[in-house]
């Protein structure tokens, strides 16, 4: 029974919010969609402009550090409605480096001359603020 009350309140509320969204239709978008990882691979960035094409995505965070990270910014250039905006990179579960040359940053990577790979490693290697500011 409370399964049944809970399924009929969705549908409901669905119907409400169709109605608003039907009766706001005329409005201008006042809502931001970000996306976020732009510029991680290939397939991410051919996504974000299929979301932002024939989608909701308004903007997109780029990974300065990510492999595809040019190619977003083709795409972004090329879609001038999307908005790009930065995502600080600092550690990463895929490789990547920093923009600096590693002698500016060496608290901030591991020995492999990458980021660290999580959290924990990355405080551990007790990063030095000046070199996250010059990064950032």
């Amino acid at each position: 029974m409370k399964s049944q009350c809970s399924s009929a309140l969705l549908i409901l509320v669905g119907i409400v919010s169709c109605a608003a969204a039907a009766e706001n239709a005329e409005r201008p978008i006042e809502l931001l969609v970000r996306g976020d990882d732009m510029g991680h691979s290939l397939d991410v960035n051919l996504g974000f402009i299929k979301a932002h094409t024939e989608g909701i995505v308004t903007s997109a965070s780029l990974m300065a550090p990510a492999l595809y990270f040019d190619d977003a910014i083709t795409r972004c250039k090329a879609h001038p409605k999307l908005a790009p905006g930065i995502h600080v990179t600092l550690m990463a579960t895929t490789p990547m480096r920093p923009i600096l040359p590693p002698d500016q940053v060496s608290s901030l990577i591991a020995p492999n001359g990458f980021f660290y790979h999580g959290l924990e490693d990355f405080l551990k290697s007790e990063p030095k603020i000046d070199e996250v500011e010059k990064e950032v």
